[in-house]
């Protein structure tokens, strides 16, 4: 490892080691402040004269490991996604999550690898990491879905969909409205050589391209394969997953 990164992460620890003793001592410097000056050296950030100060937006503490955003940074205007053990995020801007742990910083996946968080903590991460927004994934793709039916009846609460693949903000689902009912007969479906097996009548629709033949976003798997939104590794995935019931969770 070159002698600077090294330096770095002697700081870093140095950083680390202070706080503890400041907030044992005097009671002060808190999380937000270590991971704060940490990231500053890190990122050999300096701040312009009359620059917005940065600070630390936490969306989730476990144990010693504190995810967060950084704030007051400028990002990108461009929707970006992360999926992390079947668990999906997806972004405004360029900005996404951080996690720190012990003077390291990880991404959500790194720190998954790295044992610092569980499936059952990133569930609790989606739950609160788009606070403040005005939108979700979920509340698109329902609202999508009661346009199309057309039934000024229906809200949100009454739509019902399990997700089995994603791209990016492209999705493999069942999709219906609560009280919806299928024939219960065992029905297959074939697409790029790849075979499906339905209990019922309701077959996997593909979510995400504009379809403009049909004027629709919810379109069949085959339509998505000949259109080369969905590869034949993609099929497989979710012939994997609906078999052994692991589905997507998305915000």
């Amino acid at each position: 490892m070159p002698w600077g990164e090294n330096m770095k992460r002697v700081l870093l620890a140095i950083t680390a080691a202070l706080c503890v003793f400041a907030a044992a001592a005097f009671g002060g410097c808190s999380p937000e402040d270590e991971i704060l000056r940490a990231w500053k050296r890190e990122h050999n950030y300096y701040a312009e004269p009359g620059g917005y100060p940065l600070s630390i937006d936490m969306r989730g503490v476990y144990g010693d490991t504190y995810v967060f955003y950084i704030g007051g940074m400028g990002a990108g205007a461009a929707i970006t996604t992360d999926f992390v053990d079947n668990v999906y995020f997806a972004y405004p801007s360029t900005r996404q999550l951080e996690v720190y742990n012990g003077g390291e910083f990880y991404t959500l996946s790194s720190a998954f690898e790295a044992g610092l968080l569980s499936h059952d903590d990133l569930l609790d991460i989606q739950k609160n990491y788009n606070d403040g927004w005005n939108w979700t994934t979920s509340g698109f793709i329902r609202q999508d879905y009661i346009e199309e039916r057309g039934d000024g009846a229906l809200t949100a609460d009454d739509v019902i969909f399990e997700v089995y693949w994603c791209g990016y903000e492209q999705f493999v689902l069942f999709i219906n409205a609560e009280g919806d009912n299928y024939d219960t007969v065992v029905t297959e479906e074939t697409v790029g050589n790849v075979t499906f097996t339905y209990p019922t009548a309701q077959r996997l629709v593909f979510y995400g391209a504009y379809n403009r033949d049909v004027g629709s976003r919810f379109n069949s798997l085959q339509w998505a394969f000949e259109n080369g939104l969905l590869k034949y590794d993609d099929l497989v995935t979710v012939k994997e997953n609906l078999e052994s019931g692991t589905q997507i969770s998305i915000d």
